[in-house]
């Protein structure tokens, strides 16, 4: 990535060179926007990974396949294994900046080539809870005509972000644009206030009549928390506070009684939000990136 970076990005399309240029050598950027090395290292590497890799038939399809082969230790069913790809980040080195970056730079790429299946045109962003959910509303565009670029509420703006010639595309990014709370992933259970087809017969369980609960369907959660037409989109994914979303750990034989409960509620927590996620892919939807950032991941 380095030597990607000092020859110039070649081989970047040029929509990708023309942000990277003037996000990070842009001598004409005020002081106060200049952005963080390791955020500049954490898109580049996003990017080279995404469209320059696959072109070097050396070191690209080398660090692919490394990278593809930590992806598949985590099961041996292709249905368990999703693109992750992690970025971890000291806590203030503004992860939510390089998450913007990402976004414009999928979006711009696909609108200029809508065809080029290198590019995602939805973004599903997922958190672990209300309070972070609502603080990323800064991904979303503030279209306000409220003084000038900088007093507008998103980060695109507040940071320096767009181009100028590039402005008067973004009109359908907020569209394109899903925020969750991970919580949002867990099928609803069908009983009394909600009804159900079942709800109200009963069935035999350990030898007596109990009443009949339905969970919902995935298929029928998606198509509730995710917008219309997103199955048929390439999406990128990005789990911000990944640490929380990850496969239950299984060896317990050195843990305490207290410990036990503590990784039991972590698993249960991560296997609404994982589960979520490999339903998307068992169900045909187009996963093009998985991208987890944390200062803390635990393994």
């Amino acid at each position: 990535v380095k030597a990607w970076r000092l020859a110039g990005y070649p081989k970047a399309s040029r929509i990708t060179k023309e942000l990277l240029d003037f996000w990070f050598n842009n001598k004409e950027r005020r002081p106060n926007l200049h952005l963080f090395f390791c955020q500049r290292e954490a898109v580049e590497t996003a990017v080279w990974l995404n469209e320059i890799a696959e072109r070097d038939p050396n070191v690209g399809n080398y660090m692919l396949n490394q990278l593809m082969e930590r992806r598949h230790t985590v099961s041996n069913d292709d249905a368990f294994v999703l693109p992750r790809t992690a970025f971890k980040m000291a806590t203030g080195t503004g992860k939510t900046v390089v998450m913007a970056m990402l976004i414009l730079y999928n979006y711009l790429n696909k609108r200029a080539n809508p065809q080029d299946t290198h590019y995602a045109d939805h973004f599903l962003i997922c958190t672990p809870g209300i309070t972070i959910r609502d603080r990323l509303g800064v991904l979303q565009l503030d279209f306000s005509t409220r003084g000038n670029e900088y007093d507008k509420t998103d980060y695109y703006h507040q940071r320096g972000l767009i181009p100028v010639q590039f402005e008067r595309e973004l009109g359908g990014l907020n569209s394109s644009i899903t925020i969750v709370n991970y919580q949002q992933f867990l099928p609803r259970v069908f009983s009394g206030k909600h009804a159900s087809p079942l709800d109200g017969k009963q069935k035999w369980k350990d030898g007596e009549l109990v009443p009949q609960k339905e969970t919902e369907d995935y298929s029928v959660l998606l198509n509730r928390v995710l917008e219309k037409g997103v199955k048929g989109k390439r999406i990128v994914v990005i789990n911000d506070e990944a640490h929380h979303c990850y496969l239950p750990k299984k060896d317990k034989e050195k843990l305490s009684e207290d410990e036990k409960d503590d990784l039991k509620n972590e698993n249960e927590v991560a296997m609404v939000w994982y589960e979520g996620l490999r339903q998307m892919k068992l169900l045909g939807y187009k996963l093009q990136h998985v991208y987890d950032f944390s200062a803390t991941p635990y393994y």
